[in-house]
């Protein structure tokens, strides 16, 4: 009975393993917990512990704690966890489900198919913020917020671990926004494992409660466009606006972004 169970749990492992979001899910998903910690400890490690008289005038307003608030950080890292088995069980779904209508492509069956690789990276940033936007303003309804979206908000003051404390709802809505993109356009595994790596940094680096980036790097009409930690603690601290995940141009177009949030940046890097 043991071999035949062994043997059965090595079938659906080379299944999932030989198709697309099989694949992403045993590597993406395989690699997003223990990464999520790993950046979680090393950010706290460095902005907390080692640096943290150094870097006192950096510490956001709204972020008031010297230290982690222990109740916070243990509700912070049990949701963490649920959420990222909740990522792997949606992807999982989505895969058995509908996955013979997503498109694979192989970079190294031509040149075009390389770029194209090359290119899915940034396009996946451009297109989850754009989704992740769009569906946070909806989750501040306040019809769904008092019912979702507050969770996340019990943290006031953020911290690295506050990056993916999310409602059971919140977390399937995050991570399956993939599905349609990927029905149309299609991408490779390594773009998609490439894309998760950089989103897993990115969310615990958004929510870190310092400000590392240098004076000016908002006003500059390239580097602007980037979110800034202090930029996503404001959506914390004030709730109705700064709602972009990577990017702040559907803030800017949407009339969204805080009108003093350049200068609490200019105060934080002084």
């Amino acid at each position: 009975m043991p071999d035949n169970i062994s043997q059965n749990l090595m079938a659906v492992y080379e299944f999932l393993k030989a198709n697309f979001f099989g694949y992403f899910f045993v590597a993406g998903d395989g690699l997003f917990l223990p990464g999520y910690f790993l950046w979680s400890a090393v950010l706290f490690l460095v902005f907390y512990v080692f640096l943290s008289s150094r870097l006192k005038s950096r510490k956001n307003i709204s972020n008031t704690q010297p230290t982690l608030n222990i109740k916070q950080t243990r509700r912070e890292i049990i949701f963490s966890i649920t959420s990222s088995i909740i990522f792997g069980i949606t992807d999982l779904v989505i895969f058995v489900a509908i996955g013979k209508f997503f498109k694979v492509y192989n970079p190294t069956s031509g040149i075009g198919d390389t770029l194209w690789l090359i290119a899915s990276v940034p396009l996946l940033f451009i297109m989850h913020d754009t989704f992740f936007y769009w569906s946070h303003r909806a989750m501040h309804h306040p019809k769904i917020f008092r019912h979702v979206h507050k969770l996340h908000h019990l943290s006031k003051a953020t911290t690295p671990f506050t990056a993916i404390s999310f409602h059971p709802i919140e977390a399937v809505i995050e991570g399956s926004w993939y599905v349609i993109p990927t029905i149309i356009f299609g991408f490779h595994p390594i773009a998609f494992l490439i894309f998760t790596l950089g989103q897993t940094f990115h969310t615990v680096f958004n929510h870190l409660g310092y400000e590392p980036f240098l004076k000016g790097f908002t006003k500059h009409p390239i580097l602007g466009i980037k979110t800034t930690p202090t930029h996503h603690s404001m959506h914390h601290e004030k709730v109705g606006g700064n709602y972009g995940l990577y990017f702040t141009f559907w803030d800017r177009l949407m009339g969204t972004e805080f009108k003093d949030y350049h200068q609490r940046f200019e105060e934080l890097t002084n």
